[in-house]
Protein backbone atom coordinates (compact mmCIF):
# COMPACT_ATOMS: atom_id res chain seq x y z
CA UNK A 1 0.00 0.00 0.00
CA UNK A 2 1.89 3.17 -1.40
CA UNK A 3 2.26 5.37 1.68
CA UNK A 4 1.47 9.50 1.73
CA UNK A 5 5.14 10.20 0.98
CA UNK A 6 5.10 7.73 -1.94
CA UNK A 7 1.80 9.18 -3.49
CA UNK A 8 2.99 12.48 -2.87
CA UNK A 9 5.96 12.17 -5.09
CA UNK A 10 3.64 10.09 -7.64
CA UNK A 11 1.75 12.61 -7.97
CA UNK A 12 5.09 15.48 -8.97
CA UNK A 13 5.85 12.76 -11.50
CA UNK A 14 3.05 12.59 -12.79
CA UNK A 15 2.15 16.38 -12.94
CA UNK A 16 5.82 16.60 -14.22
CA UNK A 17 5.32 14.75 -16.98
CA UNK A 18 1.72 15.55 -18.46
CA UNK A 19 3.17 19.54 -18.26
CA UNK A 20 6.68 19.14 -19.99
CA UNK A 21 5.01 16.96 -22.59
CA UNK A 22 1.52 18.60 -22.60
CA UNK A 23 -0.33 15.12 -22.71
CA UNK A 24 -3.85 15.49 -20.72
CA UNK A 25 -5.44 12.17 -22.36
CA UNK A 26 -4.26 8.42 -21.89
CA UNK A 27 -3.09 6.37 -19.19
CA UNK A 28 -0.94 8.30 -17.17
CA UNK A 29 -3.63 11.23 -17.73
CA UNK A 30 -6.06 9.03 -16.57
CA UNK A 31 -3.95 7.29 -13.57
CA UNK A 32 -5.84 7.71 -10.54
CA UNK A 33 -3.69 8.79 -7.19
CA UNK A 34 -5.43 8.95 -3.83
CA UNK A 35 -4.87 12.42 -2.52
CA UNK A 36 -7.70 12.82 0.22
CA UNK A 37 -5.07 12.45 3.22
CA UNK A 38 -1.88 14.04 1.21
CA UNK A 39 -1.11 17.70 1.95
CA UNK A 40 -2.86 21.04 0.71
CA UNK A 41 0.16 21.30 -2.35
CA UNK A 42 -0.01 18.48 -3.04
CA UNK A 43 -3.74 18.14 -3.66
CA UNK A 44 -3.93 21.79 -5.71
CA UNK A 45 -1.43 19.99 -7.79
CA UNK A 46 -3.33 17.10 -8.30
CA UNK A 47 -6.55 19.77 -8.75
CA UNK A 48 -4.89 21.23 -10.84
CA UNK A 49 -4.33 18.29 -13.12
CA UNK A 50 -7.70 17.28 -13.32
CA UNK A 51 -8.80 20.78 -14.09
CA UNK A 52 -6.08 21.32 -17.19
CA UNK A 53 -7.72 17.60 -18.54
CA UNK A 54 -11.32 19.99 -18.37
CA UNK A 55 -9.65 22.90 -20.17
CA UNK A 56 -8.53 20.14 -23.32
CA UNK A 57 -11.93 18.36 -23.36
CA UNK A 58 -13.57 22.02 -23.14
CA UNK A 59 -15.30 20.99 -20.13
CA UNK A 60 -16.70 24.30 -18.56
CA UNK A 61 -18.82 22.29 -16.13
CA UNK A 62 -16.22 20.12 -14.68
CA UNK A 63 -13.39 22.58 -14.49
CA UNK A 64 -15.96 24.80 -12.58
CA UNK A 65 -16.66 22.57 -10.24
CA UNK A 66 -12.74 21.72 -9.65
CA UNK A 67 -11.94 25.83 -9.31
CA UNK A 68 -14.68 25.86 -6.53
CA UNK A 69 -13.34 22.85 -4.97
CA UNK A 70 -9.82 23.74 -4.89
CA UNK A 71 -10.85 27.32 -3.05
CA UNK A 72 -12.96 25.14 -0.49
CA UNK A 73 -9.79 23.14 -0.22
CA UNK A 74 -7.65 25.62 0.12
CA UNK A 75 -9.49 27.56 2.90
CA UNK A 76 -10.12 24.80 5.03
CA UNK A 77 -6.24 23.80 4.97
CA UNK A 78 -5.76 27.91 5.96
CA UNK A 79 -7.28 27.58 9.16
CA UNK A 80 -4.60 25.12 10.19
CA UNK A 81 -1.49 27.23 8.94
CA UNK A 82 1.52 26.57 10.61
CA UNK A 83 2.73 29.71 12.59
CA UNK A 84 6.01 28.75 13.98
CA UNK A 85 7.32 27.90 10.93
CA UNK A 86 10.00 30.20 8.37
CA UNK A 87 7.05 32.26 6.83
CA UNK A 88 9.69 32.28 3.97
CA UNK A 89 9.75 28.51 3.50
CA UNK A 90 7.27 25.83 1.94
CA UNK A 91 6.45 22.76 3.77
CA UNK A 92 7.44 21.56 0.80
CA UNK A 93 4.65 19.25 0.67
CA UNK A 94 5.18 17.01 3.31
CA UNK A 95 2.06 15.43 4.55
CA UNK A 96 2.80 15.43 8.25
CA UNK A 97 3.56 19.40 8.69
CA UNK A 98 0.82 21.60 8.51
CA UNK A 99 1.12 24.18 5.52
CA UNK A 100 2.46 27.99 5.79
CA UNK A 101 1.54 30.67 4.28
CA UNK A 102 3.31 29.93 1.02
CA UNK A 103 1.97 26.99 0.66
CA UNK A 104 -1.42 28.66 0.68
CA UNK A 105 0.05 31.52 -1.87
CA UNK A 106 1.03 28.72 -4.31
CA UNK A 107 -2.48 26.57 -4.12
CA UNK A 108 -4.23 30.34 -4.81
CA UNK A 109 -1.69 30.52 -8.13
CA UNK A 110 -2.60 27.57 -8.93
CA UNK A 111 -6.61 28.36 -8.49
CA UNK A 112 -5.95 31.34 -10.40
CA UNK A 113 -4.35 29.32 -13.18
CA UNK A 114 -7.65 27.41 -13.70
CA UNK A 115 -9.77 30.65 -13.07
CA UNK A 116 -7.77 32.02 -16.43
CA UNK A 117 -7.84 28.89 -18.44
CA UNK A 118 -11.87 28.96 -17.88
CA UNK A 119 -12.02 32.45 -18.77
CA UNK A 120 -10.78 31.76 -21.57
CA UNK A 121 -12.91 28.92 -22.36
CA UNK A 122 -15.64 31.30 -22.22
CA UNK A 123 -14.53 33.50 -24.47
CA UNK A 124 -13.38 36.39 -21.48
CA UNK A 125 -9.66 37.48 -22.63
CA UNK A 126 -9.69 40.12 -20.33
CA UNK A 127 -11.03 38.19 -17.82
CA UNK A 128 -8.19 35.90 -18.36
CA UNK A 129 -5.27 38.06 -18.56
CA UNK A 130 -6.57 39.46 -15.39
CA UNK A 131 -6.43 36.42 -13.46
CA UNK A 132 -2.86 35.83 -15.19
CA UNK A 133 -1.54 38.88 -13.48
CA UNK A 134 -3.16 38.77 -10.27
CA UNK A 135 -0.97 35.43 -10.08
CA UNK A 136 1.87 36.66 -11.18
CA UNK A 137 1.99 39.43 -8.36
CA UNK A 138 1.29 36.81 -6.08
CA UNK A 139 4.20 34.33 -7.53
CA UNK A 140 6.28 37.68 -7.45
CA UNK A 141 5.81 37.95 -3.58
CA UNK A 142 6.94 34.58 -3.11
CA UNK A 143 10.39 34.32 -1.07
CA UNK A 144 12.17 30.65 -0.11
CA UNK A 145 15.24 29.60 0.85
CA UNK A 146 15.79 26.86 -1.34
CA UNK A 147 13.84 25.23 -4.26
CA UNK A 148 11.36 26.25 -6.83
CA UNK A 149 7.63 26.51 -6.11
CA UNK A 150 5.97 23.38 -5.96
CA UNK A 151 3.92 24.36 -9.37
CA UNK A 152 4.02 22.20 -12.48
CA UNK A 153 3.30 25.10 -14.94
CA UNK A 154 5.34 28.83 -14.51
CA UNK A 155 2.74 31.74 -14.19
CA UNK A 156 4.79 33.72 -15.96
CA UNK A 157 5.01 31.14 -18.93
CA UNK A 158 1.18 30.81 -18.65
CA UNK A 159 0.95 34.58 -18.71
CA UNK A 160 3.46 35.15 -22.06
CA UNK A 161 1.78 32.08 -23.83
CA UNK A 162 -1.67 34.19 -23.11
CA UNK A 163 0.16 37.50 -24.45
CA UNK A 164 1.21 35.46 -27.41
CA UNK A 165 -2.49 34.55 -28.97
CA UNK A 166 -3.09 38.40 -29.30
CA UNK A 167 -0.05 38.90 -30.72
CA UNK A 168 1.65 40.97 -27.91
CA UNK A 169 4.93 39.91 -27.89
CA UNK A 170 6.88 42.66 -26.49
CA UNK A 171 5.44 41.91 -23.43
CA UNK A 172 5.05 38.18 -23.87
CA UNK A 173 9.00 38.19 -24.27
CA UNK A 174 9.14 40.16 -21.28
CA UNK A 175 7.38 37.51 -19.77
CA UNK A 176 9.07 34.74 -20.84
CA UNK A 177 12.51 36.28 -19.04
CA UNK A 178 11.08 37.34 -16.10
CA UNK A 179 10.63 33.02 -15.64
CA UNK A 180 14.05 32.01 -16.60
CA UNK A 181 15.14 34.31 -13.58
CA UNK A 182 13.10 31.54 -11.39
CA UNK A 183 13.41 28.82 -14.21
CA UNK A 184 16.85 29.35 -15.87
CA UNK A 185 17.07 27.18 -19.32
CA UNK A 186 13.51 26.17 -18.96
CA UNK A 187 12.82 24.40 -22.60
CA UNK A 188 9.32 25.24 -22.86
CA UNK A 189 10.15 29.06 -21.83
CA UNK A 190 12.96 28.81 -24.51
CA UNK A 191 10.42 27.43 -27.03
CA UNK A 192 7.89 30.01 -26.88
CA UNK A 193 10.75 32.88 -26.88
CA UNK A 194 12.27 31.45 -30.45
CA UNK A 195 7.95 31.12 -31.51
CA UNK A 196 8.09 35.49 -30.66
CA UNK A 197 11.62 35.88 -32.38
CA UNK A 198 10.45 33.79 -35.68
CA UNK A 199 7.34 35.70 -35.70
CA UNK A 200 8.60 39.19 -35.46
CA UNK A 201 11.83 38.54 -37.41
CA UNK A 202 14.54 39.24 -34.43
CA UNK A 203 17.39 36.94 -35.51
CA UNK A 204 19.39 38.73 -33.14
CA UNK A 205 17.21 37.25 -30.58
CA UNK A 206 16.82 33.86 -32.41
CA UNK A 207 20.57 33.45 -32.34
CA UNK A 208 20.55 34.52 -28.43
CA UNK A 209 17.64 31.61 -28.21
CA UNK A 210 18.97 29.26 -30.50
CA UNK A 211 22.40 29.22 -29.04
CA UNK A 212 21.10 28.91 -25.30
CA UNK A 213 19.04 26.01 -26.82
CA UNK A 214 22.05 24.09 -28.32
CA UNK A 215 23.47 24.49 -24.79
CA UNK A 216 20.38 23.21 -22.96
CA UNK A 217 20.03 20.53 -24.63
CA UNK A 218 23.17 18.92 -25.20
CA UNK A 219 24.29 16.20 -22.60
CA UNK A 220 28.15 16.40 -21.35
CA UNK A 221 27.70 13.48 -19.76
CA UNK A 222 26.80 11.60 -22.71
CA UNK A 223 28.95 13.47 -25.01
CA UNK A 224 31.88 11.94 -22.53
CA UNK A 225 30.49 8.26 -22.22
CA UNK A 226 30.73 8.18 -25.73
Amino acid sequence: KPTPLARSYLVDMKGAHMVETNTWSGPIADWPIRIEDLHILKRGAYAYLEGMKAVHTKDQVALSNIIQQLKKDKYTASLDLNQTANPMCSSSGNPNVPPTQIDIDMVTIMVMQLEAALHQLQGSKSKMLVALEQAVAIEDRLTYNFGPPHIFKPVQETYAEALMQDKNYEAALAAYRACLIKHPRRLMTLKGMRQIAIATGDNSLLEEINKELKISTTSYERERVL
